[in-house]
């Protein structure tokens, strides 16, 4: 449970970072009960954060559902972070008693339209959006280093639920796996910020936040339709800087601390841990 400013309590099964508008600062996404919307958090850059969750779209669909793991990522490259929520309630007999809520539901898919909006395309995004589950954990990865960011679901009586992303967006991406020398070695709190197209986005690498699930600590970047990012900066833990520039896309790079030239990444499956 979380505690929010008016002392109500969230359920809080998921906790994921993001600048799901670009602005240059992190955002909060959190799960939360059902009958109770999930939340979106903005940070105005001065020490608050405003809830957001009815503004941006999420509130009205998100209160039909109990939702669990999830998080932020950018599944069609377009340089937008949209929104995954694995659900399912934590109650098998609740039919019994209310037999409008479901133990097993549907997963929930929100597009981010770029402007401040998540429109919900849960319905329009293939077979792994057709049968309810008992959702649990949610761990995002590029399985296939394909270039497309795919996610897998623990489910709570069932097997996994493997969703593999067909792209098909034409969009370009870049990916960055981290290793840390001053720093930690998972590089645990580096900051990445890439500008391509007029458009700065940053990530953050962090462990955990989605309920018992770690994603790849790989960051992930769409690029639309831009072939190559004008910059790629990196702040360590230490306070080590790195800069690169004119990085071309569709290529996995390895940044090692205090390294001045990037490397490109062998294409080895990534490991997540649930």
């Amino acid at each position: 449970m979380a505690l929010t400013q008016d002392g109500s309590t969230m359920a809080a099964m998921c906790i994921s970072l993001g600048d799901y508008d670009n602005d240059g600062n992190l955002d909060l996404y959190i799960s939360d009960f059902q009958d109770v919307p999930d939340h979106i958090w903005h940070y105005d850059g001065k020490r608050f954060f405003d809830e957001v969750s009815d503004a941006v779209g999420i509130a009205t669909p998100t209160k039909q559902v109990l939702s669990f793991g999830g998080g932020f990522f950018d599944y069609d490259n377009d340089g937008w972070l949209d929104l995954f929520i694995a659900n399912g309630h934590v109650y098998p007999e609740v039919e019994r008693v209310s037999p409008e809520i479901h133990y097993k539901q549907i997963n929930s898919l929100f597009h981010n339209d770029g402007n401040g909006k998540f429109v919900e395309v849960s319905k329009l995004s293939g077979v792994g959006f057709a049968t309810p589950y008992a959702g649990r954990g949610a761990a995002f990865a590029d399985f296939e280093n394909d270039g497309n960011m795919d996610l897998i679901v623990a489910n709570n009586g069932d097997p996994p639920l493997l969703l593999h992303n067909e792209g098909g967006s034409g969009n370009h991406f870049l990916n960055f796996k981290l290793v840390g020398t001053k720093s930690n070695r998972d590089a645990m709190g580096a900051r990445i910020r890439v500008r391509a197209r007029g458009i700065s986005q940053i990530r953050e690498v962090a462990s955990g936040g989605s309920y018992l699930s770690q994603s790849d600590l790989r960051a992930h970047f769409g690029l639309g339709q831009s072939a190559s990012a004008e910059s790629v900066e990196v702040w360590w833990p230490s306070g080590v800087r790195q800069a690169f520039h004119n990085v071309m896309a569709d290529k996995f790079y390895f940044i090692k601390e205090g390294k001045d030239q990037l490397e490109t990444q062998k294409r080895g499956r990534p490991t997540l841990s649930h």
